[in-house]
């Protein structure tokens, strides 16, 4: 991957970011009145297919990330990150639209923030030994 390329979905974190902090805003979503996932929390409240593939996707980069680390191969341990805020932005967050703005269901929209809440902060944690500037930029 080249430099621009890299730059480019980095930037698609920040998008991501300003999505959900704009819809929350004009929502009035409050992060403290959300579960506060721990270790090896499951997330069996979130009914949502959408909610369980990010979050599973999430947890397989993090292993892939160790697992690099581990082996003290850095190429190897950021390779699935780029896919996955492909994933974020492409496929989570589009197809999850309508959940933050026009849904009649207060539990789902409440899903929806929670999820992409949680894993904004998470991958922001994930991605810190890499670009620590990033992941303090997040509210915790």
């Amino acid at each position: 991957k080249d430099v621009s390329d890299t730059a480019r979905k980095l930037t698609m974190i920040w998008n991501v970011y300003d999505f959900f902090t704009m819809y929350a805003e004009v929502d009035g979503w409050d992060p403290k009145n959300s579960w506060k996932p721990s270790g090896k929390t499951t997330f069996g409240d979130l009914k949502n297919p959408l909610d369980r593939w990010i979050i599973s996707r999430l947890h397989q980069v993090k292993a892939e990330v160790i697992e690099g680390m581990d082996q003290y191969n850095i190429p190897k341990a950021i390779a699935g990150v780029l896919p996955f805020i492909d994933d974020l932005s492409n496929w989570f967050v589009r197809r999850s639209r309508r959940r933050f703005s026009k849904n009649d269901d207060p539990k789902d929209k409440h899903a929806a923030f929670a999820t992409l809440h949680f894993v904004l902060i998470y991958l922001a944690k994930i991605l810190a030994p890499f670009t620590p500037f990033l992941s303090s930029k997040f509210p915790a």
